[in-house]
């Protein structure tokens, strides 16, 4: 099989091909940077981190590559040795590139003409209530109290100007429903949402909904009016085992919560996709297995429209966070390729691709806000009900103020093209800085500020190349 292109974001094999008497001249080439190399059951695959190319050589390619790094000071004389048509293939997927090429100026100016560009979509994500029915002992937002806040008409009305305003004909909008729990205000959900759907059918608008929910309130009936709404998304956090989760994740009335969320994933509309959050700290990872099991046993991973991912607990600094033993980025990045191993030899789908990040952290662009019941304005989730980091009103989008402006410059202004670090990071077209939240805001823990990425690359590669392998036979 010829292959005549590397397709981004796509794995792609490269076999042994016949030879063409045409030569490629690589004199004026050189190794991407972003290149990543790992040997695996005797073959050779390379990734590189820029295209998205994922490529394999076997045969007699992989004789002639098996010594070669791969990385951008390399010398290309072995590579001259492969069928002209595989180095065509290398070109076009970006693992040898021209001399002249600045790779990391590409990067920057992808990242920044994303950030600054399409002014025809507008991401919101929307809190029509702090309130919360769960006291999750981690929580970030814990310190905030709960207030029994509610999203006013005045408010929601200005939304609605907002969308009208800033979107033309044939826009793009995404929506992402907060909270606190969003569910417990489900009437001011149903309310603004039709009439979101309403002015986008009028402007020919493109919306794409989300819910974010602790899952206690997702009934069928609730989920059915979600999917009747348009909202097709909904992530539900599950911490573990039911005596883990329950210790973790405390209902209000000191009930735990993991039978009724169990119950009400089972019994979701099947139009709904689920995506099952796990949150990852020291004192519930050793349970992963059984838990997964559990999973497997209750039918839960045979479903279409559910997933399962696992993220790392991060530290606030905030009182709930006290409580957890945390993980850093660089401890659970080993613990990660761990838990993701034993999910797929369980037969479980975790949706984890390690593709270049086209698009920027929406707290960083022109077109993402974060809107409180109030109407204050926020660039980050993570800020929400902190009055002290707001960017605006949404019930005054003239008004002048000086901390509002500070807060507005520090995520429009943000950048880690200027960190040596950074530059030279061979994940960065992954990463792209990282959490902008975890250096904007000097309160929280630096340890957050990288991918896992950046020090379990080659065991991920390895794992999604298995995977490949097997899906394959």
């Amino acid at each position: 099989m010829i292959i005549e292109k590397i397709i981004i974001n796509t794995f792609v094999e490269i076999e042994k091909m016949l030879e063409d008497k045409r030569m490629i001249c690589l004199k004026d080439y050189k190794f991407s940077k972003y290149n990543h190399k790992l040997i695996m059951n005797g073959d050779v695959y390379v990734y590189n981190a820029f295209s998205g190319g994922f490529c394999r050589f076997h045969d007699d390619n992989r004789e002639i590559v098996s010594d070669i790094d791969f990385s951008e000071n390399t010398c290309l004389e072995k590579i001259a040795q492969l069928p002209s048509d595989v180095i065509s293939g290398l070109i076009k997927g970006c693992f040898i590139i021209p001399k002249k090429r600045n790779e990391f100026a590409i990067v920057k100016s992808r990242h920044f003409v994303n950030r600054f560009s399409d002014t025809n979509s507008l991401t919101l994500t929307l809190i029509p209530t702090m309130a919360c029915n769960f006291r999750c002992t981690y929580c970030f937002e814990a310190d905030k109290h709960y207030p029994n806040n509610c999203m006013s008409d005045e408010v929601i009305d200005a939304i609605l100007n907002l969308i009208d305003s800033r979107l033309k004909e044939n826009g793009q909008l995404v929506i992402t429903w907060y909270g606190g729990e969003p569910l417990l205000r489900f009437d001011i959900v149903k309310k603004l949402q039709s009439k979101i759907l309403r002015m986008a059918n009028k402007k020919k608008l493109t919306v794409n909904s989300a819910i974010i929910t602790n899952g206690y309130l997702l009934t069928k009936e609730v989920s059915d009016e979600l999917v009747e709404l348009g909202i097709r998304f909904a992530q539900v956090t599950i911490d573990g085992t039911k005596e883990i989760h329950n210790s973790k994740r405390i209902a209000a009335n000191g009930e735990g919560s993991f039978d009724t969320i169990i119950k009400n994933i089972l019994g979701t509309n099947s139009n709904l996709k689920i995506s099952i959050r796990v949150n990852i700290d020291k004192d519930n990872i050793e349970a992963m297995p059984e838990f997964m099991d559990y999973l497997v046993k209750i039918g839960i991973t045979r479903a279409d429209n559910i997933s399962l991912y696992f993220a790392v607990v991060k530290d606030y600094g905030s009182e709930g966070s006290a409580l957890c033993s945390h993980y850093t980025v660089k401890e659970y990045a080993k613990e990660e390729v761990r838990l993701n191993e034993i999910a797929y030899s369980k037969g479980i789908y975790i949706h984890k691709n390690i593709n270049p990040n086209i698009y920027v952290c929406g707290s960083l662009t022109t077109k993402a806000f974060v809107i409180e019941p109030d109407g204050t304005i926020q660039k980050c989730w993570g800020l929400a009900g902190d009055k002290n980091s707001a960017v605006g009103s949404i019930l005054n989008l003239n008004c002048v103020d000086e901390n509002y402006m500070q807060n507005q410059a520090k995520w429009y202004s943000w950048t880690k093209f200027d960190n040596p670090e950074c530059k030279e990071c061979k994940v960065l077209p992954i990463c792209m800085g990282g959490c902008p939240l975890h250096t904007i805001d000097e309160k929280l823990n630096d340890d957050y500020k990288c991918s896992t990425y950046k020090y379990n690359m080659e065991s991920m590669l390895n794992l999604i190349a298995t995977k490949y392998l097997d899906d394959a036979d």
